[in-house]
């Protein structure tokens, strides 16, 4: 009888040892599927607010020429923090497989790339020309239209188009 008292303690030592492995096993995963979806959620959000410095401007159609090269710029960092530029950029611009951010400025009929130009004070130079031979009473910045597209791969802004009203 002392043997069977022995044999059902040892018993449930093990059925509380499994009980309490188990227990472990499921802590752990249900910390790692919380942590891997808290992070998701973060990559979410920043990639949100990457965006949304690009979104903020599309469909407006009361840009000027300031709030372009603002564009080019902000493109140019975001491309110069990836390093594209040891890259052939005419093989990225309008890629929705790459980070790289294009930026167009339509007008007259022409259309240019400006987001790789260090100095887009030119592009403010001529506009301000062009309103300096302007009549008096029609003095005011020519509007730009603009349009984002965003990447189905890559959920990133890849490229943004200006067009000249």
């Amino acid at each position: 009888m002392e043997n069977a008292s022995k044999a059902l303690i040892m018993a449930a030592g093990v059925l509380i040892g499994i009980m309490v492995l188990s227990l472990f096993v499921y802590l752990i995963f249900t910390f790692g599927s919380n942590t891997a979806r808290i992070y998701d959620e973060q990559a979410k959000q920043q990639l949100e607010e990457f965006n949304s410095q690009f979104t903020a401007y599309d469909g407006r159609e009361d840009l000027t020429i300031y709030d372009v090269v603002t564009l080019a710029n902000r493109a140019k960092e975001s491309n110069d923090t990836y390093d594209f530029g040891n890259v052939a950029v005419s093989n990225l611009r309008g890629n929705q497989e790459t980070t790289y951010i294009a930026v167009i400025l339509k007008k007259s009929g022409s259309s240019q790339y400006i987001e790789k130009d260090v100095n887009n004070l030119s592009l403010i130079q001529n506009e301000l020309n062009e309103l300096d031979s302007k009549p008096n009473d029609n003095k005011k910045l020519d509007n730009y239209s603009c349009q984002v597209k965003i990447s189905e791969i890559t959920k990133q802004v890849y490229l943004v188009t200006c067009t000249k009203k």
